[in-house]
């Protein structure tokens, strides 16, 4: 008797699974923007027993709340204004989408065929629950907080929902870094990936990922939005802006400097740390976050004999420095600080260690030498010699350089000094920037007037005295001959003398330089004879005349 009622039972549920059931899978909740459309996957079963009834006769029909509640959508209508089927009933699809959704709403699904198959799904699993929301849930960002070190590469993927599949929304990235993916829609959400490598510019950044949304009562559109922002940890960095500022009491250097985590800055002359005391005023205030801009003050007194003040700025990711040449503060072109090259180094032996220090600067510089913070001289421990190098001088940004900012543009100088003459090229995030419609660059050499016009005018000076002396000297030939009773002799033969084809280009300017020559003879003194021959000698020397024959006839 147990076994046949043990038999009986597994019949039955093997003829339960071959006969199949009436369910439908939906995908569950839907939530819609108020005035917008909504897609309801769908896919239906039926039992065994209508797979035959399942053709191309049947049709789709939604209803509200219950089986005898209106009619929203049928499939066979010629009209959209409702929605749109996008399934197929013969492979148990029942996609629709449902336009213009205005109220929240249960709905139910009935498959009608023109035979046998006609049957409402009203099972609680069957029903539909749609909301329909006057803002749409905002998109989801993944991460969702956002902290890397420099140079890491960073993905972020940002999810929304995507309720209508005929209309969905579109994702906006701001700002776009990177590459970003093109969007891609499953089971009714949308993705959207941004790859980028972090950089220090980021850090403090407000990422956003924007959803916007198409509505089809007035064609109005819709966005919802989430945000993050950046936390990029990295090394000092010297701004820019940092400069000094000299009068004739005191030197006054501000240093300013990011990182993250917030740098500390420490402030040295000469090689040798330097902190708050009556010689210096030092005074620190927080920049723009995590920077930080530190002020010192050196008196007149301690300034005057320095040569180079060095600001450095540290965190745990790293340091970054910025020298201040004192002594070109204020001085002029040509005038560079002592730099020491890379050349200079070390070599050891078993025997000793011997050092190399190469340095440039105009005036020539000098160098001492220190030994565990102590000054080192010459002497049986130590040997110390110096020769001079060549004359060249590597580039170096003065400290007049700086940037300028308004709310049009950003507006910076680069002011550089060198020998040879150095050549200045600009980048921007590492890549190198030329004059275009977004940059606009302009050079001028930087106060070479004063060496130009210094010689020049010195070789003017130099030849009007050499022409007014020329000129002298053969007036007072000329009267000297004539008082004597001797034939004067012509000093100035056609072609006799570079200077005469000089004065006769211009005849007036020749009649003006004999009226002042005379004017200018009776200052000399008459009283003793005067070597002639010596001085035709000396003047032919600098009036270079062609021939001297002439002179001694």
């Amino acid at each position: 008797m147990a076994a046949g009622l043990k038999l009986l039972i597994i019949c039955c549920l093997l003829q339960s699974a071959q006969c199949g059931q009436f369910e439908v899978t939906v995908s569950q909740p839907l939530q819609v923007l108020k005035g917008s459309c909504v897609t309801i996957h769908c896919s239906f079963d039926i039992e065994n027993q209508y797979e035959a009834n399942l053709d191309h006769t049947c049709k789709a029909v939604w209803k509200t709340k219950d089986e005898n509640g209106p009619v929203v959508f049928d499939s066979t209508e010629q009209t959209k204004t409702r929605g749109e089927f996008q399934g197929n009933l013969k492979k148990k699809d029942c996609t629709t989408t449902l336009n213009n959704m205005q109220d929240s709403n249960k709905y139910l699904f009935r498959l009608e065929c023109n035979n046998a198959l006609k049957y409402h799904f009203i099972n609680p699993s069957d029903i539909v629950d749609i909301t329909v929301e006057d803002d749409q849930t905002r998109p989801i960002l993944t991460p969702s907080i956002l902290e890397v070190k420099e140079g890491a590469s960073v993905s972020l993927t940002c999810s929304a929902p995507a309720p209508c599949l005929s209309h969905p929304p579109t994702l906006t990235w701001t700002p776009s870094l990177g590459h970003r993916q093109e969007n891609h829609i499953q089971k009714g959400v949308i993705t959207s990936a941004m790859n980028f490598n972090a950089s220090h510019l980021h850090d403090g950044e407000t990422i956003s990922c924007t959803a916007t949304y198409s509505k089809q009562n007035g064609r109005t559109e819709a966005s919802v939005s989430t945000n993050l922002t950046a936390a990029v940890s990295f090394a000092p960095q010297i701004l820019p802006s940092s400069n000094c500022t000299q009068t004739s009491a005191q030197l006054s250097c501000s240093c300013e400097t990011v990182g993250n985590p917030s740098p500390s800055i420490r402030w040295y002359l000469d090689g040798l740390p330097v902190d708050h005391s009556d010689n210096f005023s030092i005074s620190s205030e927080p920049l723009n976050g995590t920077g930080l801009r530190s002020i010192i003050d050196v008196n007149q007194s301690q300034w005057r004999d320095l040569s180079t003040l060095l600001c450095r700025s540290s965190n745990s990711l790293g340091s970054a420095s910025q020298r201040f040449c004192v002594n070109s503060v204020q001085t002029f072109a040509g005038q560079v600080a002592p730099q020491i090259l890379p050349s200079s180094n070390c070599t050891q032996t078993s025997a000793q260690l011997s050092c190399s220090c190469e340095t440039v600067g105009n005036p020539s510089p000098s160098i001492r030498w220190y030994l565990d913070g102590l000054p080192v001289d010459h002497s049986d421990n130590f040997s110390i010699s110096s020769e001079p190098l060549n004359d060249t001088v590597a580039p170096q940004i003065l400290p007049s350089s700086n940037c300028t900012q308004t709310t049009a543009q950003l507006s910076c100088s680069c002011e550089t000094v060198g020998n040879p003459s150095p050549s200045i090229r600009w980048y921007l995030d590492g890549l190198p920037v030329d004059h275009s419609d977004n940059f606009s660059i302009s050079s001028e050499p930087l106060n070479d007037t004063d060496k130009v016009m210094f010689p020049v005018f010195i070789s003017t000076i130099v030849a009007l005295l050499v022409l007014v002396c020329a000129l002298l000297f053969v007036i007072r030939k000329k009267r000297s001959k004539k008082q004597k009773g001797v034939e004067p002799v012509d000093m100035h033969p056609p072609g006799g003398s570079f200077l005469e084809e000089e004065r006769c280009m211009s005849g007036e300017v020749c009649s003006n330089f004999l009226n002042q020559a005379l004017e200018m003879e009776c200052l000399y003194d008459e009283k003793e004879p005067r070597n002639v021959k010596k001085e035709v000698e000396c003047e032919y020397a600098q009036v270079k005349f062609k021939d001297k024959s002439a002179v001694y006839k």
